[in-house]
């Protein structure tokens, strides 16, 4: 799909940005109304698709820990403080309450809702010049966190 959206919706691309969305929509309109899918039995996905009849809430509650995690918020930079120091975790997780549990003496694991992000040692991490948390799955790839709902944080805690 996004070697034919790149194909045709953005090769070359437009000299300005209302021409280029219009072309884009045109695109979305013919890939999702007009042209059959061999996935989908030769049927347009707008043809199969059904509205979700679960309610979605306007706001997620934050995530319910354990209480022994100790809380913090990330902030607008990505950074949170912990022991006297400021470290980066993730700009994907801007203004979301992360979690520390004390897993040995002086290690900490990481965790975003139930979602092991990374560990710390003493407020340190293995690189002190960067000031970064050492982690679990490359944090710049957090930009979906499978299987973790705030609801299935409420339940674990």
């Amino acid at each position: 799909m996004h070697r034919t959206l790149k194909a045709e919706a953005t090769r070359p691309p437009e000299r300005h940005q209302r021409a280029q969305q219009v072309r884009f929509d045109r695109f979305c309109r013919e890939y999702n109304d007009e042209r059959p899918h061999e996935a989908l039995d030769y049927k347009t996905p707008a043809s199969l698709y059904r509205p979700s009849t679960r309610p979605m809430p306007v706001k997620l509650p934050a995530p319910a820990y354990p209480g022994h995690y100790l809380v913090r918020r990330v902030s607008n930079a990505g950074t949170f403080r912990f022991q006297t120091r400021q470290l980066f975790i993730s700009d994907t997780l801007l203004q979301e309450d992360i979690a520390f549990e004390e897993t040995a003496d002086g290690i900490w694991s990481i965790h975003f809702c139930h979602v092991l992000l990374g560990r710390s040692t003493n407020g340190t991490t293995s690189s002190e010049r960067r000031r970064q948390v050492s982690p679990m799955l490359p944090v710049y790839s957090v930009t979906y966190l499978p299987g973790c709902t705030r609801r299935d944080a409420d339940l674990r805690g």
